[in-house]
Formats: structure tokens, sequence, C-alpha cells
């Protein structure tokens, strides 16, 4: 159990450390830096000996940079060549040396693949001689007690018995142990020596511990990143056309049909600011539930009400298949319905001409169901793994933010329900999420 608990932490560091690695190198990628690509491949494996070897191949398969200074292995370079923009993880070996070779993808693989090949026994095998000993103690424990119980048994029974309870709770994150055995002999040292040893172990469980640490703050910290450059993305255009407005009209304050001509613009770029900052509260500081039991049909059909004006002035034909059963959910109405109208305001969007909206609701034994299909154009399915993230949006730059979706699923989350997506380009999509059923209309 110690075994793969240490195994699984290693994993997730050097996960964390080739992500980390490949962002620090995208920016030399993008210029063709092949100093600063090398330079940085060089830091890293001078950072720990854990560190085996890192590499940069484009996506033609060429090494861009390297560390190996006597050639690259044979059979090295395609041991791991993902085909997506996921990172990969191999065991290789490569004569008496093992490593846990991690393929990172640069700019999500369209720049090519970072590898960085970790020593597995730089962490494992100092573990597995600890384990071993231990292991080699217990025996010796199991047979002095033997012989002690045959030969000396009052004299060496206790102090064995002592030990030996110890063995099995050893606690990783707890205080030193100490067995205080003081017999002046053997036993003694060999007690002392388990002491030691637990002592290592807790002490290496506590540096993986650490490294874990380090790289789950390190990951915050990238997502602290992607979310500023979400919001300077959003808000930079809004704030152009303002000051594009305000800097006309300061440099000729009388003209009044100029001011007439840029007032609603900046006045639009206000309002996509406000939706912006309005977006990320939600996101960030949502509001709290108010659970109850309602009708979703009436639900949806007030959502509807708030977009009906987007349906007729493109020309959307709206299909509504209502429930033959009550479809009563105990669920927040309020943050249901902003669910239904971004839901609805995304199908109206995938199709500015025209198309074909239906909506309908379904109860079943423990959940209501509800389905909201379009015929827009549909999401490629390399997109689709990634819509649930913020400030991912397949729209028009100002069109969204790209908050909606990720606000949605967490609002249907927290109120017990589930939300999937199917979509094709071209085909359509189709929205559907579940909720509980109030207790009233299960019965």
């Amino acid at each position: 159990m110690v075994l793969q608990t240490l195994e699984v932490e290693f994993t997730k560091t050097g996960y964390t450390l080739s992500m980390n690695l490949a962002q620090q190198l995208e920016e030399a990628v993008l210029t063709d830096d092949l100093l600063t690509m090398q330079d940085l491949l060089w830091q890293w494996t001078a950072f720990s000996s854990h560190h085996g070897y890192a590499l940069i191949i484009a996506p033609n398969g060429e090494v861009r940079a390297s560390t190996f200074t006597d050639g690259i292995p044979k059979g090295l370079v395609a041991a791991n060549l993902p085909s997506d923009g996921r990172v990969h993880i191999q065991k290789i070996s490569d004569k008496d040396s093992h490593y846990l070779d991690f393929a990172a993808p640069l700019l999500e693989g369209t720049a090519g693949w970072l590898r960085l090949g970790f020593h597995e026994g730089a962490v494992l095998v100092p573990v597995l001689r600890i384990l071993r000993v231990l292991l080699g103690m217990i025996f010796v424990f199991i047979l002095l007690g033997f012989l002690g119980a045959v030969v000396f048994s009052r004299f060496f029974s206790s102090p064995i018995q002592k030990i030996v309870s110890k063995i099995g709770t050893v606690d990783l994150e707890g205080p030193r142990i100490e067995l205080n055995i003081k017999t002046g002999d053997e036993l003694e040292l060999l007690a002392k020596s388990f002491e030691d040893m637990a002592q290592r172990l807790q002490d290496k469980h506590q540096q993986l511990s650490e490294a874990n640490r380090k790289g789950f703050e390190a990951q915050k910290l990238a997502e602290l990143g992607l979310l500023a450059s979400g919001i300077a993305h959003e808000l930079n255009n809004p704030v152009a056309g303002l000051k594009n407005g305000l800097k006309r009209i300061a440099n000729n304050p009388s003209n009044i049909e100029q001011i007439d001509r840029y007032m609603p613009t900046m006045l639009e770029s206000i309002n996509q600011m406000e939706k912006v900052v309005h977006e990320i509260l939600n996101y960030a500081r949502p509001e709290p539930l108010c659970i109850t039991s309602f009708d979703l049909e009436e639900l949806v059909d007030h959502a509807l009400l708030l977009t009906r004006h987007k349906l007729e002035n493109l020309g959307i034909e709206l299909y509504r298949n209502h429930s033959s059963s009550k479809v009563h959910v105990l669920a927040d109405p309020h943050s249901i319905t902003q669910v239904l109208v971004n839901l609805l305001s995304n199908a109206v969007d995938a199709m500015p001409g025209g198309g074909r909206l239906s909506i309908s609701t379904r109860g079943q034994d423990e959940q209501v169901q509800c389905i909201i299909q379009d015929t827009g154009h549909g999401i490629i399915e390399k997109d689709l793994e990634k819509i649930w993230e913020p400030f991912c949006s397949t729209r028009e730059i100002g069109k969204g933010t790209g908050l909606g979706l990720s606000v949605s699923r967490n609002l249907i989350e927290k109120n017990g329900g589930t939300i999937d997506v199917q979509s094709k380009k071209d085909n359509g999509t189709t929205f559907t999420f579940y909720l509980p059923v109030a207790p009233e209309s299960s019965s």
C-alpha cells in the first residue's frame, strides 16, 4: 500500500512538472528560440538527480532540442508519440535504466511535444530497499520469537512482542516511533534499527507530500493565470471601443452629431463590461441556493418568454414537447432559470440564419430530464471536452464571455443534477440535464 501510494504521488509530481515546463517553453517554441529551449532543458535536468533526460519534438517528429550529448538512444523518440493534445505517460527501459516518460503537448500539440524522463529508481528503489529490510526484520523477529519461546521465553518474549506490535502500526504521518527497549544486547540494536528505518520512511513520505503540495500550488497558479488572461481578453474590446469614443468626443465636444453616433457604441461597451463582471462574480461567488419544489414545465416556458424575441427575429421554429406526467423538481428555481437562459441563448446564437429549436421535458423515477436541441452549426469534436472550461467560447469575440456553460454545469451539480452534451459539426447540438424529482411528484 505504501509503495502504491508513493508511485501515484511520483506520477502526479511528474505530470505537474512536465506541464509547467511545457508552459515555460511555449514562448521559445513560438519564436523558434533554440538557445532558450536548450537552456531550459539543461536547467531542468540539473535541478534534481531524479530528472533523467529531456527533449523537444516537433510535430513532424524532428528533435529540436535535447539533453543527450552522445546522441539520442535508438527508438526513444518513437516510444511515446501521442496523437492528441493530452499528456501521455509511458514506462521506458534503456539497458539497465528505467524511466517514466511524460509527453506533454506544446500549444495543445500544434507546436510539438515536450518529453521528460524521470528515473524510477531514484525514488522507488530506496523505498523498496527499506521495505525489503522491513520484511527481513519481520522474518528475524518471528525466528527470534520462536527460538526465544523454546529457549529463553521469559527473557525475550516481551521485547519481541513490543517490536512486532509496532511493525503493523507504522503511521507515516504520525509521531516518531520509540520502542524504548533497553536490554543491552542484540534486541536493543534491532529495535533501534527499526526506529531509524521507520523514521526514514516517515521522512520520505513527508518529502513526497511536500512535492505534491508544491505541484498543487503550481497548478493553482496556472489556473489563476488562465482566469486573468480570460478576463483581460473579454474586457479588452469594450474598453478599446469606449476609449475610442471618449477620445473623439473630447476632441470635438460641441459636435452633437458625433456624440449621438458614438454614444450607443459606448453604452454597448459599458453593458458588455458589466455583463463580464456579473458573470465572473456568478462564477467565483455564486449566490446561495434556495431549494424548493416547483414545476419545471412552467420554468421552461418562463425562460422561453425571455428569449422569444431572439427566436422571432432570427426566424427560428420552436418545438415544445411537454411531459405526459408531472415534472416537479427539487432545486433552486432562480439558478435553473439562469441555466435555461444560458442554454437557450447558446442555441439561438448557433442558428444565425434560422433553424429549429426543440425543448422536451420528461419525468422519470427519481429524476426529471430536460432536453434542449438545436439544428445549428454544432461543435467540433476536439472542442467538446473544453466547452465546460471557464472562458472557453466557440462564438465570435464580443458575443460571449465563455463562462455560461461553466456556470451552468456548476449550478446543475450544486442542485444535485447532471448535464451532458452531444454535438457534431454542422449537425446541431443537444444539451440534456437531469434534476432530482420533488418528493410530492414521486408519489
